[in-house]
């Protein structure tokens, strides 16, 4: 695996026990689509998108899986905040595909990028606002980008 692309679903609505996404979160996750084809990210990799049992993000993760052409594998262990089991699932892939792409809820994106790095590489990486926190927050719709190069992990947010 070259880049692992930690993104967080689209904005959903509460319609009784469902969590579905909203128009406004289909568009947010097809734009992010666009921008991860627009960085040349996507052009002759091989691409799986894993995404936990949750309604929001498995619409989320078709979506990307629609414009990238490639698999979307929902993973029951990916929801719940068990950075471990996250990173296990992970590493089980990591072989097979040059980008994973996660699609998680807010809980797990905030701690999985310092999470992975320690427990892959044994470095430290930082927030790039670690002044103000020590988590990884996203809104909608939006992803990190996490480059491994010789050990040592580039992160940029689109």
């Amino acid at each position: 695996m070259d880049e692992l692309i930690v993104a967080r679903h689209g904005d959903y609505t509460n319609v009784g026990a469902k969590k579905s996404l909203t128009d406004n979160g289909k568009k947010s996750m097809s734009s992010l689509a666009t921008k991860i084809i627009n960085k040349g990210l996507i052009m002759r990799k091989k691409v799986l998108i894993l995404y936990p049992n949750l309604q929001r993000a498995e619409e989320s993760a078709k979506i990307l899986a629609s414009r990238f052409n490639c698999k979307a594998l929902a993973e029951v262990d990916l929801s719940g905040s068990h950075l471990h089991g996250i990173f296990q699932i992970v590493e089980k892939y990591a072989k097979d595909y040059d980008i994973i792409i996660l699609v998680l809820q807010n809980d797990d994106i905030k701690k999985f990028p310092t999470y992975y790095a320690k427990h892959k590489f044994d470095i430290l990486i930082e927030p790039p606002d670690k002044a103000f926190t020590k988590e990884w927050p996203l809104g909608y719709g939006y992803a990190w980008i996490l480059d491994f190069d010789k050990k040592s992990v580039k992160t940029s947010k689109i």
